[in-house]
């Protein structure tokens, strides 16, 4: 673990890129000059030195300082970040390709951004009197400006070397490591609360995704692979844009940038979207001159609502970024956690298009005295959909695109481009009408039948070919959706085509859609019947290539066929939506060979979520993932591929080939330990029939009694019961109600197993020398008495059935001398028996249940003759388990895991309820467990609402939790505690012990959120907690130092959870079987919410204490959270104060 390194925290801005790309090399800004004349090796060397000798920035790397990303500032190097590379004695023609190569794979190099260098150049010799110079600087040190003023000053340092004179250039008066100090302690407090509420403000309800003419199908996962083109326009255009602008006192950008929003408008119908525009963001007084990275993108919400003049548009764009730059202090990043777009991994958030005006890295024309010109670093990265610089001056009007090539083509692109400059001509000369007025682009009918007409010839010639009977050779006809393992499978062979056969209702007209390329292309139209196809109503003229309703024309009327078109730039006739045509069937088990990291993901997916295979689409919500074996799964990649990883990176990347592709980016060196792992020699493998039927090793037995540290959940735990012993509330009474034929002896015995294979179980706790030790004793049997009400009277069974439930559920213990569990079966009738369970929190908790349920029913069906017990071995104990959680606190993980809690919780306010009685002094104990059952039509809602928002179905039970507690309280502000597993060490899930960390979890219900937004919200600080979960709550209290008050739980009062349908998997041969929480008149917190889903119902529960409140107002509340679940699951997207609750002072 990395421990504490001297260095500087990064600047907001530096934290986004790293987050951003990380060693990635689309992080790399590259430019290149070609200079005409002779360089001296040794006067550049120089200036290099000089140059980074004078700016600590471009020498630094960034480490890792307990858990914190730190700017390291290591000494000059002997030997700069200069390469030298001679093409002089290639080939005269072949030198430009070898110098473009070499360009390409300098900027395309990674870079480790913890060993460095993130700063370096490359002089390419063509030719005596011709050389190449190419500067790379990672974005984490250095933005375009910077990049502007280490060539100007390179420039001199090597001519004031050339000539044997001191440099002219003046040491700078302030360090970039300065100025990152001076912001997070000056002025990024200020602009949180400034900039902060604007971008709230700004951003809210804005739409969050753009497509602009996209000419494929979006791929499930965002991408960096792409192009870049220059686009020159015609030359009378740039005097006449700079003519508009000044006669409007505006600027040439903002005239292009309302251009280009009107060609959004019409190319996609949008009249509120957002595009990206950088600023440079160096308004601080020294920074406009200083080497560092300041640049933030920032996002121009533009309304073209109300059919717009171009002049109207214009004023409204200028005002937009006008508006935009002067709240530029704030990190892109902070922006979106402001905004909080949805989450959608196949596109970047928020922003998908810039729109910039020319970016000049170099600035200059001449080097050292020399000519200089600026050569193209090509690069094949597509960062977002598209970024677009735009230049206008009076002898050039261009623009320069990147695109990402896995939704865009380049004859898409160029038409994108074509169109922007008709339509800037035509607003040009029309600056005073409304958009809709004008046209730009030729109408789409003739195109649409040409196109499809001529798609369709080689369908009719196969046709013609085969007697119009289709489905051999290179041609098969389908006549409804087709399962995609069939359209895999038959797009294997060479030059199969997939025709599906489309009628239309009401026509005689029978559209033919060739689905060969899917899902890389859209299906495309061939039309082979009758009629004439058309595509928009004309209403709204659009570009002919913007996606619009699909209709026919029939015997002389327009019949729509429902279905959505665009009329694609290489001429066909594309179905963008409105048809199934590709069915999904049961995923392929993902193939060893593939790709092996994905592999292994794959497995460890399905080991943990215990299916027969994943693939890689398969999204972790979809299949039913939930909180815990988020938390399981997490713990088995990183142990198994030695990769740390939080909940909420597997929340962001849900299906297993998004997980690989950010382990990817996270882990470069993970494919090489993997095939070096597969060069090595397998031991002999245990045949898979001899190793399916292994049954589970019998448990170590212990040779006397043992002593161990107690793990931080039971330290709390032991120091409760030292203040109350024998309080209730630490204890958990639990019924199995079991009907049908029972073996009782085989239960009793089963119960035993678990005994003697769980240690846990056979603890007692003590104190050694004035520390408390779990004393694991050997297993020497255990009882399980029987009694037998079968024999009385129905109204006294009853009674005394009942009377041995309360002495369950009220049962104490003593913790230093008995076993913490006690079993009791009581037989009711032949075929109706009750097992009576009370456990002491002390070894078990939430996942212990489900241990001890799944190990009773394996002991129990090997036991009435089922097999033998299917069971792994346990490969970790409590002694290990406590010195890794003490070797934690101790280390810098620890540290970092303190940090966090401060950071998070700092300025928390107590969450105020309105109670039924005055508060008392110290907090009392006592308490009732009331409960609703409801529909579990209920469960369901609440689990497609998790689907949709890719959260889990706790997290919306949580947030409505959350939207009843701020109503109640009026406060927007608020902590609340949830339970997590805090088991991170792989086996740990099969133990049972107490391990149960009940964290802070801080919500911001301000701004009068939708549901759907808060939703978001809570998730992304659910998430977080869950991530940061390891530090115990004792620990998180010392880190936080709130304000104690007697009268109160620290930081929390109120806590919520949710059990599912598989939270108790009791499964006994032949029996049916239904749990039972029993109440015990106690209650640990002042409001503990719990939802169970079961099979046939839900139960919506509440624990209060009746110190506070009455029960009537406990029932209310129940009711509160069954009315909102069953509004929010209708319409999520209703604001928070217009959910229909009302406190309860105001019923």
């Amino acid at each position: 673990m990395q421990g504490k390194i001297s260095g500087v925290p990064l600047a907001p801005i530096q934290q986004h890129f790293l987050n951003a790309g990380g060693s990635g090399a689309a992080q790399n800004e590259c430019t290149a000059m070609r200079i005409r004349g002779a360089l001296s090796p040794s006067a550049l060397t120089h200036a290099v030195s000089a140059l980074i000798a004078r700016h600590e920035i471009l020498r630094s790397t960034v480490a890792d300082s307990d858990g914190e990303p730190v700017l390291r500032v290591p000494p000059v190097p002997a030997a700069p970040p200069l390469t030298w590379l001679d093409l002089s004695a290639e080939p005269a023609g072949g030198r430009e390709p070898a110098m473009h190569a070499a360009t390409r794979a300098f900027a395309a190099a990674p870079v480790d951004v913890a060993t460095g260098p993130l700063f370096g150049l490359l002089v390419v010799k063509l030719t005596e009197d011709s050389h190449v110079l190419v500067l790379s600087v990672h974005h984490v040190i250095a933005d375009i400006t910077a990049v502007r003023v280490i060539v100007d000053e390179l420039s001199r340092d090597y001519a004031a070397a050339l000539a044997g004179v001191a440099s002219p250039v003046p040491e700078p008066g302030l360090q970039y490591t300065d100025f990152a100090r001076w912001e997070r302690e000056v002025l990024l407090p200020v602009a949180e609360r400034t900039d902060g509420e604007f971008w709230r403000e700004t951003l809210a309800g804005v739409p969050s995704a753009l497509d602009l003419r996209t000419d494929r199908p979006r791929p499930a996962l965002k991408g960096t692979e792409g192009r870049r083109s220059e686009f020159r326009f015609a030359q009378a255009l740039g005097p006449r844009l700079l003519a508009f602008a000044r006669e409007h006192r505006t600027t040439a950008y903002t005239v292009s940038l309302a251009g280009f929003a009107a060609l959004v408008n019409k190319s996609t119908g949008a009249r509120d979207f957002v595009l990206g525009v950088l600023a440079a963001n160096r308004s601080a007084p020294g920074t406009a001159d200083l080497v560092g990275q300041f640049a933030n993108t920032l996002p121009l919400r533009l309304d073209v609502g109300g059919d717009p003049s171009f002049e109207v548009l214009t004023e409204r764009c200028g005002n937009t970024v006008a508006s935009a730059v002067d709240h530029e202090r704030l990190a892109l990043s902070r922006i979106l956690a402001l905004a909080r777009p949805a989450r959608d991994p196949s596109r970047t958030p928020l922003i998908q298009h810039l729109f910039l005006p020319r970016l000049d890295a170099l600035g200059t024309t001449s080097f050292g005295g020399l000519p200089a010109e600026p050569v193209e670093v090509h690069r094949g990265r597509g960062r977002f959909d598209t970024i677009v610089e735009f230049e206008a001056t009076a002898e050039v009007t261009a623009a320069w695109i990147e695109y990402d090539t896995a939704i865009y083509t380049e004859q898409g692109i160029a038409e994108l481009m074509r169109d922007y400059e008709l339509l800037l001509g035509a607003l040009l000369d029309a600056p005073r009408e409304p958009l809709s007025g004008l046209a730009f682009a030729s109408g789409p009918g003739d195109d649409v039948r040409r196109a499809a007409h001529e798609a369709g010839a080689p369908l009719r010639a196969a046709l013609s070919a085969t007697g119009g009977k289709p489905g051999s050779g290179a041609l098969t006809v389908v006549d409804s959706a087709i399962p995609d393992t069939e359209l895999a499978r038959l797009r294997e062979r060479p030059g199969q085509r997939v025709i599906r056969m489309l009628p239309l209702p009401g026509t005689d007209t029978v559209l033919a859609v060739d689905l060969t390329a899917l899902p890389r292309e859209w299906p495309v139209v061939l039309a082979p019947g009758p009629g004439r196809l058309v595509l928009g109503d004309g209403a709204h003229p659009l570009s002919a290539y913007t996606p619009a309703p699909l209709s026919v024309v029939h015997e002389g009327r327009i019949v729509p066929t429902g279905l959505t078109a665009r009329l694609s730039p290489a001429g066909a006739v594309h179905l963008v939506s409105g048809a199934e045509f590709v069915t999904h069937g049961a995923p392929a088990p993902v193939r060893t060979g593939d790709d092996a990291l994905l592999s292994v993901v794959c497995e460890l997916w399905a080991e943990t979520m215990e299916l027969r295979a994943v693939s890689a689409d398969d999204d972790f919500f979809a299949i039913g993932g939930h909180s815990m074996l988020a938390a399981r799964l997490v713990a088995n990649v990183s142990e198994s591929l030695d990769a740390e990883m939080g909940i909420r990176v597997l929340f962001e990347n849900p299906t297993p080939g998004m997980l690989t592709t950010e382990l990817r980016r996270r882990y470069p060196h993970l494919d090489d330990v993997l095939r070096l792992v597969a060069s090595e020699p397998d031991p002999d493998p245990a045949p898979e029939s001899e190793a399916a039927g292994r049954p589970a090793p019998a448990p170590r037995q212990d040779s006397g009694e043992r002593l161990v540290p107690l793990l931080s959940a039971q330290q709390q735990l032991w120091l409760a019961e030292q203040v109350n012993p024998g309080l209730l509330t630490h204890t958990i009474p639990l019924l199995l109600r079991l009907d049908g034929p029972l073996d009782s002896d085989a239960l009793r015995a089963a119960v035993g197993d678990i005994v003697a294979r769980q240690a846990g179980l056979r603890g007692t706790f003590v104190e050694i020398d004035g520390e408390p030790m779990q004393r694991i004793a050997p297993f020497l049997g255990f009882d399980v008495p029987m009694t037998d009400l079968s024999h009385l009277p129905p109204q006294t069974l009853r009674k005394q059935s009942r009377a041995l439930e309360e002495e369950t559920a009220y049962g104490g213990f003593d913790i230093t001398s008995e076993p913490l569990l006690r079993a009791r079966l009581v037989r009711l009738g032949e075929q109706e028996h009750v097992l009576h369970l009370l456990f002491h929190h002390l070894v078990t908790d939430e996942v212990s249940m489900t241990v001890f349920m799944r190990e009773l029913s394996a002991f129990y069906n090997a036991r009435t003759g089922q097999g033998a017990v299917r069971l792994d071995e346990l490969a970790l104990d409590f002694a290990e388990l406590a010195a890794g959680e003490q070797e934690l606190l101790a280390s810098p993980e620890g540290d970092r895991l303190r940090r966090f809690w401060r950071g998070t919780l700092a300025g928390a306010p107590e969450l105020c309820l309105p109670t039924d009685r005055p508060r008392p002094p110290r907090p009392t104990h006592e308490g009732e467990f009331l409960e609703r059952r409801v529909s579990r039509e209920l469960a369901e809602a609440m689990s497609r609402l998790a689907r949709e928002h890719r959260v889990t179905a706790y997290t919306v039970f949580l947030t409505t939790v959350v939207v009843l507690l701020h109503r109640l309280s009026g406060q927007s502000d608020f902590v609340v505690g949830v339970p997590t597993e805090n088991r991170s060490r792989r086996g740990s899930e099969q133990l049972m012990g107490c391990f149960l960390n009940v964290v802070p979890v801080r919500v911001d219900c301000s701004g009068d959120p939708a549901f759907g937004e808060l939703l978001d919200r809570v998730s992304t600080s659910l998430l977080l907690s869950y991530d940061h979960q390891r530090l115990p709550f004792a620990d998180i209290l010392d880190a936080v130092r709130p304000d104690r008050q007697a009268d109160r739980h620290p930081l929390y009062q109120v806590t919520c959870e949710l059990q599912l349908a598989d939270w108790m998997p009791l499964d006994l041969n032949g029996c049916a079987s239904r749990y039972e929480l029993l109440s015990h008149g106690t209650a640990r917190y002042e409001l503990s919410f719990h939802g169970v889903i079961r099979e046939d119902a839900f139960l919506v529960m509440l624990e209060i204490n009746t110190g506070l409140w009455e029960r009537e107002t406990g029932l209310r509340h129940i009711d509160h959270v069954v009315e909102l679940l069953t509004e929010v699951t209708a319409e999520p997207h209703t604001p928070v104060s217009r959910l229909d609750i009302r406190p309860r002072s105001q019923e």
